[in-house]
Parts: C-alpha cells; structure tokens; sequence
C-alpha cells in the first residue's frame, strides 16, 4: 500500500473538453521541472483530449499517472462497474502529488458528476486534507476556480473524513 489517488470515469465522458486541457497544460508548465513522461524517460508528458500522463523526476517519481477515455479503457479490457471506470495513482506524496492533486481538480471541474475523485488526503486528524491537496485547492483557486469541499468528523475516531464537492470555474475576466 502507499499513499494513493482515486478516480471513477463515467464510461459517458468521450474526451476532455479544450478549456480544460489548455488549464491542464498550464499546471504541467508551471511544474515542468519536476515531472515527465516517466520517472525514467525524460519525454514529455501527455497531455491531450483523450489521454494525461507523466510522472516524477527520477527517485522523485513513484507509479505513473494516467488518465485515460472510458473508449480507450474500454479497449484495453478494464471492466466498468456501475457505469465507471475505476483507476488510481500511488504517488507517495513525492513532490509530483501537488501536480496529481491540481490536474485531478481541473478534471472534476470539466466533467463534473462524470468523475468522483478520492484520495488518501482525504482522510486526517485534522479538518483539513492531506498530502498536497491543500496546496493544490490553493493553486486551482488561483487559476480563478471555486473548489466546494466539507469535512465531517468521524463517530468514534479522531479523523475527518474530507470531501471534494465541485470544482467550478469562475466567470470574469482573464
């Protein structure tokens, strides 16, 4: 096990719109020094309507993450439960998590109910998240997003469970 990223991909989406990936690219760019393609490949990442890839630099990546269409998913054999596609990312909290957390939110603001988001940052002692989640809602609110979440105690435990609600982009001007 390991500090881990979920995501379940409505088999509905077909790709990411525009608005979204030129957003996604921006994060990318912004963190081009400590991703790429693989830990071990100095490629770029990937990034386009059907598909998000990269990793860490180096010691300083863990297991790739990537986002694929429900068509493509659907080509390699991943089953679909209820309707979704399952995956997830162990990062470790190695230095790429923030650009896990942020690309996660831009993914939830275009595709709404079409993508649930969990993540082990999601479960604290505090009322707050873990790993890089904070930095990341920080980073997205920058980028004039609005990031909608709650935390609510757990009965008898010292957690909160934490929750990304939505992720909307605010009109105005750019």
């Amino acid at each position: 096990m390991g500090y881990t990223h979920y995501w379940d991909i409505s088999k509905d989406v077909k790709e990411i719109s525009k608005e979204c990936l030129k957003d996604i690219k921006k994060v990318l760019q912004k963190h081009k020094g400590i991703i790429q393609f693989e830990s071990d490949n100095t490629k770029k990442p990937i990034v386009n309507k059907k598909e998000i890839r990269f990793n860490g630099i180096g010691g300083a990546g863990y297991e790739t993450f990537n986002v694929l269409m429900p068509d493509a998913l659907k080509k390699e054999g991943k089953s679909c439960d209820e309707g979704l596609y399952f995956n997830f990312c162990k990062t470790a909290k190695q230095p790429y998590d923030v650009v896990v957390c942020e690309v996660l939110l831009l993914l939830k603001a275009d595709l709404k109910d079409k993508i649930k988001v969990s993540s082990d940052g999601f479960s604290h002692d505090s009322c707050s998240f873990d790993g890089s989640w904070d930095k990341a809602i920080y980073e997205i609110t920058n980028m004039k997003y609005h990031v909608n979440c709650c935390c609510q105690s757990r009965a008898v435990s010292p957690y909160y469970d934490c929750e990304i609600i939505e992720v909307v982009r605010v009109k105005g001007d750019d």
